[in-house]
Formats: C-alpha cells, sequence, structure tokens
C-alpha cells in the first residue's frame, strides 16, 4: 500500500510539471522482445550437491514516453515482461517501471524525481544509484540498493523513489536537499532467509567554490531503516537501524589537467536491537586525478580508515583506489582497483555489518563494425565480514566471502529497427560462514527486439 501510494504522489507531481510547461517536444515509442534465459545454479559448502534450474521463454513490450522543453525533461518506460516456465512451474508477469524527471523552477533552482519499481525474481534489477548520483554536489557515502542473491532466485518487489532539490546560490556552488523511500516486499510469507523492510533516506550537501582554484563540499545523510517483524523469529533476524553519513572534500585546480583533492567520510550504525553490534568506519583520502590526454583519463586515491565495532578492538587500516579509462576510435577499456572499508545493511538478508574489502574491476566494448558490437568483463572481491549478529560465544562473528564475475554479450542491429542479443555470464561466490550460502551460477540469454517511435508531436 506504501508503495502505491508513493507512486500515486510522483504521477501527481509529473502531471503538475507537465501542466506547467508551453512548448514542448513529445516523443512515445514502443518495442517488443522475445527471448530466452537460462540459469544453472549449484550450491557448495552446507548445499554441496544441490542445484537450481531456471529455464524461461519470455516476451517483454515496452513504452517509452520522453517530453521536454527549456525547462523541464521527463522520462518515462514501462515494460512487463511475461514469463512462461520451462520446467513446468508456470507463467509469471515481471514489472519494471522507471520514471525520472527534472525541473527548473527558476534560473538557480532545479528540483529532481526519479522512481524505480521492480517485481521480478532477478536480483540484477535492482542495483539502483542514488537519486543524487548525476549530481557532482553529492557526498561519497551515499548508498545505493541491491538485493541479495545469495539464495538464488525468488519473487520480490521493490520501489525506490526520491525527490531532489538544486539550488545554485554562487557559481559552481550548490545546495542540494533530498529525501528518498525505499522498500523491499517478498512474495509469499514464507520466504526464507530474506526480511521485507522501509528504508527513510535524508541527503543534505553544500559545496562552495572559493575561486576557480579551490572548491569544497560538506554533506550528510540520515537513513532509517525499519524491518517488517517476523511471525517466526529466527537467529540474527535483522532489526532497525540507524545510519549516519558525513563527507567533506577540498579540491585543488591550480595545476593543468590535474584535480588534487582531500576528502573525509564517515558511516555510523546505530542497531535497535541491543544484541547487535553497532559499528563505526572514518576514512580520509588524498586524491589525484588527471586528463592524461583527449582519449587516456586517471583516477588514484589513498589514506587511513579507523573502524570500530561495540564489543571488539579498534581497527586501523587504509583505503585506496585506481581506474584507468582509456578510449579507442571504436572502444573503450577501463580497469579499476579499489581498498574500502563498508556496510551492508540493505541487502534484504540478516547478515549486516562492516565489510573489509578488496576489489578488482575491469571492461572492455568494441564496435566491430557499424552493426556489431561486443562486451566483456570480469569483477573480483575478496570480502573479510565483520556480522552484526552475535555467535554463541557473545562475540561478533567475522568471516572471509570471496565473490568473482565475468561475462560476455554480443548485439547485433538489422533491419533498421532489430536487435539480437546474445550473453553469457558466471558468477562464484565462496563463504567460510554457514550464514552465508556459497555457489556457481551459469547464465545464458538470448534476445531478439524490436523498437521504433511511434508518435512524435
Amino acid at each position: 500500500m506504501r508503495g502505491k501510494i508513493c507512486s500515486g504522489v510522483i504521477t501527481l507531481l509529473v502531471l503538475g510539471v507537465v501542466a506547467l510547461s508551453e512548448a514542448r517536444v513529445n516523443s512515445l515509442t514502443g518495442g517488443v522482445d522475445v527471448g530466452l534465459d537460462i540459469d544453472r545454479r549449484t550450491n557448495r559448502g552446507a548445499a554441496s550437491g544441490q542445484s537450481n534450474d531456471y529455464n524461461t521463454v519470455f516476451t517483454t513490450p515496452s513504452f517509452s514516453f520522453t517530453s521536454s522543453d527549456i525547462k523541464d525533461g521527463i522520462n518515462f518506460r514501462y515494460a512487463p515482461s511475461f514469463r512462461y516456465d520451462l520446467n513446468g512451474k508456470g507463467t509469471n508477469v515481471d514489472q519494471n517501471l522507471n520514471l525520472s524527471v527534472q525541473r527548473l523552477l527558476t534560473k538557480v533552482w532545479q528540483i529532481r524525481i526519479s522512481e524505480l519499481y521492480v517485481n521480478a525474481d532477478d536480483s540484477s534489477l535492482t542495483s539502483t544509484p542514488p537519486s543524487t548520483a548525476n549530481n557532482p554536489q553529492t557526498p561519497t557515502n551515499t548508498t545505493t540498493d541491491q538485493i541479495s542473491n545469495e539464495l538464488g532466485r525468488r519473487r520480490f518487489s521493490t520501489n525506490n523513489a526520491s525527490l531532489t532539490s538544486d539550488y545554485t546560490y554562487l557559481q559552481d556552488s550548490v545546495v542540494s536537499l533530498g529525501y528518498t523511500y525505499s522498500l523491499l516486499r517478498n512474495d509469499g510469507a514464507g520466504t526464507l532467509g530474506f526480511q521485507d523492510y522501509d528504508k527513510h533516506s535524508g541527503l543534505l550537501s553544500v559545496s562552495y567554490r572559493f575561486n576557480p582554484e579551490w572548491k569544497t563540499t560538506v554533506g550528510g545523510q540520515y537513513v532509517r531503516g525499519l524491518y517488517e517483524t517476523q511471525s517466526t523469529p529466527t537467529l540474527g533476524a535483522q532489526s532497525d537501524l540507524s545510519e549516519y553519513h558525513g563527507d567533506m572534500s577540498l579540491e585543488s585546480f591550480v595545476f593543468s589537467k590535474n584535480i588534487l583533492s582531500l576528502s573525509y567520510g564517515y558511516v555510523g550504525t546505530r542497531y535497535d536491537d541491543p544484541t547487535r553490534k553497532d559499528s563505526d568506519i572514518h576514512n580520509t583520502t588524498v586524491g589525484w586525478k588527471r586528463e592524461i590526454s583527449p582519449h587516456l583519463n586517471a583516477d588514484i586515491g589513498a589514506g587511513p580508515s579507523y573502524v570500530k565495532t561495540d564489543g571488539q578492538d579498534a581497527t586501523w587500516g587504509y583505503n585506496a583506489h585506481a581506474n584507468v579509462n582509456y578510449m579507442i576510435e571504436h572502444g573503450r577499456f577501463g580497469i579499476g582497483v579499489a581498498k574500502t572499508y563498508s556496510q551492508d545493511n540493505f541487502t534484504g538478508t540478516s547478515t549486516g555489518g562492516t565489510i573489509d574489502s578488496w576489489t578488482a574491476k575491469g571492461d572492455f566494448n568494441y564496435q566491430l563494425y557499424e552493426k556489431l558490437s561486443t562486451g566483456v568483463f570480469a569483477s573480483y572481491a575478496d570480502q573479510n565480514r565483520q556480522n552484526a549478529v552475535v555467535g554463541t560465544s557473545h562475540s561478533t562473528i567475522s568471516y572471509k566471502e570471496k565473490v568473482s564475475s565475468t561475462g560476455i554479450n554480443m548485439n547485433y542491429s538489422f533491419w533498421r529497427w532489430y536487435t539480437l542479443s546474445i550473453g553469457y555470464t558466471f558468477s562464484r561466490q565462496e563463504a567460510e560462514s554457514t550464514l552465508v550460502n556459497s555457489f556457481d551460477d551459469n547464465r545464458v540469454y538470448m534476445t531478439i527486439g524490436a523498437q521504433k517511435e511511434l508518435f512524435r508531436w
């Protein structure tokens, strides 16, 4: 009910934006995709030998509407997916609705509205950036939602709606204020291992450009998570919680094509349940960005980190990152590594807490010729997790987890409006804990689709 109310409010706001606008350019695009999705998961560890097959054929009609004038822009897309299970488990209808609106109230005041609603069994569809992701003034510790896939596919609903206001009080100096409401609902009361929640996030950020050479940004975010009470409580069930985020940064543009920065970030978690362990994470980073050439850029940073979990000794460590992007004539190559400390409280599971992680990723996209393109990617994460759940020895549970993923895809365009897509991904999760599942996942998909602009006015 709350998700429907939120959708209704946003729809009214969008209609108001349209009513306030005069000269507009509108476009309606329609399309349909037909395809095959094969997903085979083999569990290891405690569930060793068990496998889960997911084999479906699907039809996905889509409708996209865009509308813009000099003061605002609206993008709306709705794409239900009708899926027939080849293993005889029946037919499901997935829902995917995406809306974004930008409106200039004055020359210096802008509001942004966004909403993403998903009802499906594919957790990758829930990887959504913060509502302020495209705003360079926002704090770096804004949170994202990514529902865990560790127990395989199961049906759920998510809704993420946000309203953000940006006010430019001086040149390149902005005040941003925002609110985001998110929810997770698992279909079926008997869903084991996952919990429903409502998440409220408030954001404030202020940036100030002293002069062409110096700029500073200060921001904060408060997050309140409310978890549904389980009818049959399980060990370590997630509790209501509050997260506190704070960021400060100072950037220097003194040296041509080089941006130097000094930043500080804080994340604190406070659980309502006294048996779960509160924690604080502090990160300080010195960074350097450079446009080495029109085709090559680099971003490097490092600094000390301090982590404190209730009942545990404080930990001094470090954070670091390095990213390189290289553009070639018909493609792009990117590679990055990072050492981070972070919080993990909104995956839909009960295994929240702090994560000390090393990650590496790379991707390559290339246009083989005008109508044929391909892409490959790979990622690896080595994580030391300190779970907020209290174990039988009344100490925090710690365990190691390794997650890797790789894949390839190809896209071929033909007959003006048609596209053929083929892809394969392999994922592996290895966890040294009975609280978390270990698995290998192989997924193959093939889609043929058509898309055409139907009307423009």
